[in-house]
């Protein structure tokens, strides 16, 4: 048990170190191990805290991170999700596919208002199909990440049967 946790953890830091340890990258990896640690412990995984010790972590890291827009987005996103969830737990929808639609949809409008100022002033520009792009999206992203894995792994035994799955 604790011992696949930490082969979790070792995988996690060296997927962290290939893809250069950007400000989400390590805010993922963070929040991950604190999850890791207080289900390893026995605690129970608040995510704001979790959030809030890979803000100070990645600010040690790198101070002037706080002005980056991607620690803007990354953390405002993850805020967003908080608290958009939060407001979502709250109703009472006793029809399944309709809690699912709302909670997706309502999860996307708020990530859409909460990093709307930070969007507007680094790119004078507002994607208004986001939302709904990402209600078409999001429920093909299982059946596109196993097809990925597949065809990677397939790569790794053989380039050509590789490229084949891929469609290349």
């Amino acid at each position: 048990f604790v011992k696949g946790r930490i082969i979790v953890i070792i995988f996690l830091c060296i997927y962290g170190s290939i893809a250069g340890y950007g400000v989400s990258c390590l805010r993922a990896i963070i929040m991950i191990v604190c999850s890791i640690g207080a289900n390893i412990t026995g605690r129970t995984y608040d995510n704001l805290s979790a959030l809030s010790l890979a803000g100070i972590i990645t600010l040690l890291y790198n101070p002037t991170a706080l002005f980056g827009v991607d620690y803007q987005l990354s953390y405002g996103s993850v805020i967003a999700i908080n608290l958009t969830g939060r407001i979502i737990k709250r109703t009472d929808i006793s029809s399944k596919y309709l809690r699912m639609f709302i909670n997706s949809f309502g999860i996307s409008v708020g990530i859409a208002i909460f990093t709307l100022p930070v969007i507007l002033a680094n790119y004078y520009d507002v994607p208004l199909y986001s939302s709904f792009l990402n209600l078409l999206v999001i429920p093909v992203m299982p059946m596109l990440f196993v097809s990925a894995v597949i065809s990677g792994c397939s790569g790794a035994l053989a380039d050509y049967i590789g490229q084949c799955i891929a469609g290349q």
